[in-house]
């Protein structure tokens, strides 16, 4: 390998190491305990940057006695794209993750993690493709086709995955300079609890810059998937299009002694999904999930999210030990057509059970 080219490894592997965002390796993990896969692991082996996309399937096969969804999928790298068997998959069934790796970054080493949120599962399930791409990079305006001005970013949506409530996260994001003169990028009307700055002072023509956030989430009390912004502006001038974090905010439970944990509040729901059949549009679906808090402490009921903005949902922010509660659904159909699956996620303040996914599904006629 050229010098210049370990030198540019080397320097962005310092970087990613200091910001703790490099994933180079998957830790041991426990055998899930409601599904199985055939691996966990893909190599590519050694592939052309010309060959274009490569793909490659995990399949899992339920071996619970209740069905289970997989609420998400979220990638360590916006050049590695997850698809995923999105209906409920029965017990005794197999269902699939579909992974295209795009190959667009240039030649390198890769090896990229994905992390599975699946009901059921008290943590995610990590799984790895990994390869060595060879020969020249693409042009960076086909890297980076989102166009911010004269930048260029891979995406506007940036998903960070999921970080802990009451505590600080940093990150980085790469993008580039695809005009002909050398520019500086600072941001505007940034969110509350993010800062962000680029790296370098100015980004010379036609070349990589990096962005390094910061999202402090000890003052803002927010839950379930967040979105931060910040408006790009290059020059002084700004490009008038806001760029996106995402996460998913979750309980941090990892200070709780032993004793805290073993009387921290625990959910069982009745039930899981809901089958509304067929039903013709404009007609509302109305269901509920019973929850039962067996625990010895107060469930705290932080944030119900919705996968459609026609679903509306109301639920108790709390059910004492031994009680009950109710989340109650209303699905307005009438723009809405064909098979659909509706997926709630509540955030609670259980470490078992911090996540607790229903699902909604039928068919709409016009």
């Amino acid at each position: 390998m050229r010098s210049d080219l370990k030198a540019m490894i080397n320097n962005k592997f310092l970087i990613l190491s200091v910001l703790l965002f490099s994933v180079t390796s998957i830790p041991a993990q426990q055998e899930p305990q409601t599904i199985t896969f055939n691996k966990y692991v893909h190599d590519f082996g050694q592939i052309e940057l010309t060959s274009g996309k490569h793909s490659c399937s995990f399949t899992f096969t339920n071996k619970s006695e209740k069905p289970v969804i997989i609420h998400t999928v979220i990638s360590s790298c916006g050049c590695t794209a997850p698809e995923w068997t999105k209906s409920p998959v029965m017990p005794g069934k197999t269902g699939k993750i579909n992974v295209t790796f795009l190959n667009d970054q240039g030649p390198y080493p890769f090896d990229k993690v994905l992390t599975v949120y699946i009901s059921g599962e008290p943590r995610p399930i990590l799984l790895r493709v990994k390869g060595v791409v060879t020969r020249k990079p693409r042009p960076l305006k086909e890297l980076y086709p989102e166009r911010y001005s004269s930048l260029g970013f891979r995406r506007r949506i940036e998903d960070f995955g999921t970080i802990s409530q009451n505590g600080i996260t940093r990150g980085s994001i790469d993008f580039a300079n695809i005009s002909s003169q050398p520019v500086s990028v600072t941001f505007t009307n940034i969110s509350p609890g993010l800062r962000i700055k680029t790296i370098q002072d100015k980004i010379p023509s036609n070349t990589k810059g990096e962005i390094l956030f910061e999202i402090d989430t000890r003052s803002n009390d927010k839950w379930g998937v967040t979105r931060y912004t910040a408006t790009p502006a290059v020059n002084g001038i700004s490009t008038g299009k806001e760029l996106v974090i995402q996460t998913i905010i979750r309980e941090d439970f990892s200070k709780m002694s032993k004793e805290e944990i073993e009387a921290s509040p625990l959910p069982m729901a009745d039930k899981s999904s809901h089958n509304f059949g067929t039903i013709k549009a404009g007609t509302t679906v109305n269901a509920w999930f019973d929850i039962k808090n067996f625990g010895r402490r107060q469930l705290l009921i932080r944030k119900v999210d919705v996968n459609d903005s026609a679903v509306k949902v109301e639920y108790p922010s709390s059910i004492d030990a031994g009680k009950n509660g109710r989340i109650s659904v209303s699905v307005n159909t009438t723009q809405q057509n064909g098979s659909k699956l509706y997926t709630l996620t509540v955030i609670t303040n259980s470490p078992s059970r911090p996540a607790i996914n229903f699902v909604i599904s039928g068919d709409i006629k016009k």
